[in-house]
């Protein structure tokens, strides 16, 4: 996702740590709250007193919030289109692909039974 953090772009992934005027800042979570209509991230950090502060920061230009003096605007999120997918995780592919085959082999037989009536008629 890319944050502005005192107007300076930064690319920073799910876990990550920044600094936000000397003070560790880290994005703890990404995801869509039934109360907010657009994706959010959360973010803590410890303050002077060792009391975890968190912070929901909305997308958009809008949505700055001020974290240990620092104004941070959740501007967009990086994402990619296509998405991996191993067979280990999803035993549907290997049927997807049998099944594929054997309605192929069974289409391939009905071709031949319905030529093999014709050239015998």
């Amino acid at each position: 996702m890319v944050l502005k953090i005192d107007n300076r772009i930064c690319t920073i992934k799910v876990n990550d740590t920044f600094t936000a005027n000397g003070m560790q800042v880290r994005v703890a979570d990404l995801y869509m709250p039934p109360q907010y209509r657009y994706p959010v991230v959360r973010l803590t950090s410890i303050t002077e007193n060792n009391v975890a502060q968190q912070t929901f920061l909305p997308i958009g230009e809008k949505n700055e919030k001020e974290m240990h003096g620092s104004k941070i605007i959740f501007a967009d999120i990086n994402s990619v289109p296509g998405v991996l997918v191993s067979v280990k995780n999803n035993p549907s592919i290997p049927l997807t692909f049998v099944t594929i085959f054997f309605f192929s082999t069974g289409m391939i037989l009905v071709i031949f039974r319905i030529i093999g009536r014709m050239v015998s008629n």
